[in-house]
């Protein structure tokens, strides 16, 4: 922010600051708008099968003191911590 700034200021232009919260953002893209919103992009359709791939019929487990509950589907958010992940 502090290279920004200064940028700014050696331009004579004002700075303006925005800050996004991106930690929740991840929980929160439908799968079936991100393969939807790849194509309009221009993406290539190699690239969005692969991530659709990725994605399709996804499950998780929860497992707490030892317990491990029944397999239920995922249907939004990307895999955080993933490559890709950020970019989509």
């Amino acid at each position: 922010m502090d290279e920004f700034n200064r940028e700014s200021k050696d331009l004579n232009k004002p700075a303006i600051h925005g800050m996004l919260e991106a930690k929740s953002a991840f929980d929160v893209v439908r799968h079936t708008n991100l393969i939807r919103k790849l194509y309009h992009l221009g993406i290539s359709e190699q690239c969005i099968l692969m991530i659709d791939n990725l994605y399709k019929d996804a499950t998780s487990k929860i497992k707490y003191k030892g317990n491990t509950s029944d397999a239920f589907n995922i249907e939004q958010g990307v895999r955080q911590g993933g490559a890709l992940s950020a970019d989509l």
